[in-house]
């Protein structure tokens, strides 16, 4: 990340809570590693492993196993560590910032409900679409981290990062280039946990615009129409010659 004056990488110092995920995530993954591809604890360990903490958005739900909306997300993809290493990177970058702003707790907080949003809005769209959505299991914090992207999008909308450490991307800037990313991604390769994404990213924008209180929402609905009302009264008619008289538009 960049200062506002200049376009140097920065690196965040780690505050304890974020330092504290990456060795959970760390730690996990080998113990994942060990369980699964090695074997190290027994047959019935590593298949107990598989059967319960990736989410299975159809068969998991539907055996009740619905713990699995919180543990897919603290384990990653066991035949490329890319996927925890870019997870961990925007965690690095990012998290410091909003747990120093927030406190541990609060951060903690909204990390995980971005991470359980994510696996809620996968079960969701294999209920819909279960031969596009159902089919694999889902695992990773992509969820959760694609809220402290969205996060950041709203409460430093014109700070610049540089992304993938070159180019210069103001923060507003990063969910439109995200969503659209996604969608690419999703179109060549639908195995991608674009509902975990989606999921992540809009409970981060529910939580930071404070919308997901019904009546925030109801009362930000009504001063729109309000707004939108005084506009039209202010702009009244225009009358224009022609016809058989004028026309009102």
């Amino acid at each position: 990340m960049n200062s506002r004056g200049g376009r140097q990488l920065q690196f965040p110092r780690l505050t304890p809570v974020v330092r504290n995920l990456i060795i959970a995530f760390v730690v996990i993954q080998i113990l994942f590693l060990l369980a699964v591809q090695q074997n190290t604890f027994g047959d019935s360990i590593a298949l107990s492993t598989i059967k319960n903490l990736p989410l299975w958005p159809v068969a998991g739900i539907s055996d009740w196993r619905i713990w699995q909306i919180f543990t897919y997300m603290w384990i990653h993809d066991p035949d490329s560590l890319m996927h925890l290493a870019f997870n961990m990177l925007v965690l690095y970058f990012f998290g410091p910032m909003f747990s120093g702003m927030w406190g541990s707790r609060d951060f903690l907080r909204f990390f995980i409900i971005c991470g359980v949003a994510g696996g809620l809005c996968t079960v969701f769209l294999a209920w819909i679409a279960p031969g596009t959505f159902g089919g694999h299991p889902v695992l990773g914090a992509s969820g959760a981290i694609l809220g402290l992207i969205v996060a950041f999008g709203m409460k430093f909308p014109r700070e610049e990062i540089l992304l993938f450490f070159i180019i210069p991307v103001q923060g507003r800037l990063l969910i439109p280039i995200t969503i659209l990313v996604d969608l690419l991604v999703f179109a060549s390769d639908s195995s991608i946990a674009i509902g975990a994404h989606w999921g992540g990213m809009l409970a981060g924008y529910l939580l930071i615009s404070g919308n997901w209180r019904p009546g925030r929402l109801q009362r930000k609905i009504r001063v729109g129409k309000k707004k939108k009302a005084r506009k039209k009264r202010k702009r009244g008619f225009d009358v224009v010659d022609g016809g058989k008289g004028p026309w009102i538009h």
